[in-house]
């Protein structure tokens, strides 16, 4: 039953792959993004840099204040002015762990084996009245993120993440939606998070 399940599991991924452009995706080594984040009344606007293999940095500007958080596959540093940091200031390992998910220019379920997570397919469900595919991928400090993939057309509509922040077990969704094709590589133009 185990080979079967992990069979399908690889199924459903190597349709998603083929939906998301991975192999566009492959043959690139830089990924720009610019945005805005809505908190609130407040719209702040960012751009975010990832390089291969694990090389990440965002700026973000809020009133007249510039936010940068970097990570060069080793080390994360940010600067918060917010917080009171107007210097860089070195990432904790926990920051630093979460960084590798943002860093991972390839997404996390791309060779998920070789960076050690487990993924299992829970079943079906829908969402919005679309079914998915429910797939749970476990990283090796215990964080779960469930990911609800459209059974039709192979996009992620939401995960569900289960990660300890500070000793306290924290969870979030996000949900993705306005999919558009940039450079044959499927990006989703809006994402919202819900924490708790």
């Amino acid at each position: 039953i185990t080979s079967s399940f992990a069979q399908i599991v690889d199924e459903i991924l190597a349709e998603y792959f083929a939906v998301q452009g991975q192999e566009k995706l492959l043959a690139t080594n830089t990924f720009t993004t610019k945005g805005k984040i809505i908190q609130g009344q407040f719209e702040i606007p960012f751009t975010s840099f990832q390089k291969r293999p694990m090389k990440f940095r965002s700026e973000a500007e809020f009133q007249g204040m510039k936010i940068v958080s970097a990570f060069d596959g080793e080390i994360g540093w940010s600067i918060n002015p917010m917080s009171g940091a107007t210097e860089p200031m070195p990432m904790t390992a926990e920051q630093v762990d979460r960084m590798k998910i943002q860093a991972d220019y390839d997404g996390m379920f791309y060779n998920y084996a070789d960076k050690g997570y487990t993924i299992e397919l829970l079943g079906t469900e829908p969402v919005d009245d679309i079914a998915t595919y429910v797939l749970q991928l476990t990283r090796p400090n215990g964080d779960i993120i469930t990911s609800y993939i459209d059974a039709e057309n192979f996009v992620i509509l939401k995960t569900k993440a289960k990660m300890k922040m500070q000793g306290v077990e924290t969870e979030a969704e996000t949900i993705f939606s306005n999919y558009k094709y940039i450079d044959d590589i499927l990006v989703p133009f809006s994402i919202e998070t819900k924490m708790n």
